[in-house]
């Protein structure tokens, strides 16, 4: 048989996947209770936990890879999160249309398509209504952005909140 090197690891994320966003204030994304969506917490729990689907294929566990569309399901409230037409964010949709889809890109470098998402690397999110999601300074979310600035850059981590390999 073949030999494995122990300190190898995949740090690809993978459809099916548990993440967590972390913003450009150090804050993690949070599907609230009621529906809404801020990026206000200091730490990640279940509550900004999400699960990372494809679009129209709910099952498949292959490689994220950018340009590809998205969609986010929180694991506590059971919602997908949803960028509304007036530019809100919330995490309060049953199931996912048009609104609930995000294309994924790379933020330092947006036209880049294919690449495999890493834990740990910097993504940017693109609504259905061709706006970024944003972490705002108060602590909200939205997805009112038409360019990609720090504030629409997050870390992509795992669920625990941090990259699976050190």
């Amino acid at each position: 048989g073949g030999t494995t090197n122990p300190s190898s690891c995949n740090n690809s994320v993978k459809y099916g996947d548990r993440i967590t966003l972390k913003s450009a204030h150090n804050k993690f994304l949070v599907a609230e209770k009621d529906g809404n969506a801020n990026a206000n917490r200091p730490s990640a729990g279940p509550w900004e936990t999400f699960i990372i689907y494809r679009v129209g294929a709910l099952s498949y566990r292959g490689e994220v890879r950018y340009g590809q569309t998205v969609t986010l399901k929180s694991v506590s409230n059971v919602k997908y999160l949803v960028a509304e037409d007036d530019g809100r964010l919330n995490a309060n949709r049953p199931s996912s249309g048009d609104w609930e889809k995000f294309r994924i890109i790379y933020s330092s470098n947006p036209g880049a398509q294919g690449g495999v998402v890493n834990f740990s690397h910097k993504i940017s999110l693109r609504s259905f209504h061709n706006k970024f999601l944003v972490a705002e300074e108060n602590g909200r979310a939205n997805a009112n952005r038409t360019a990609i600035g720090p504030w629409e850059q997050w870390s992509i981590l795992d669920g625990k909140g941090s990259k699976p390999c050190k």
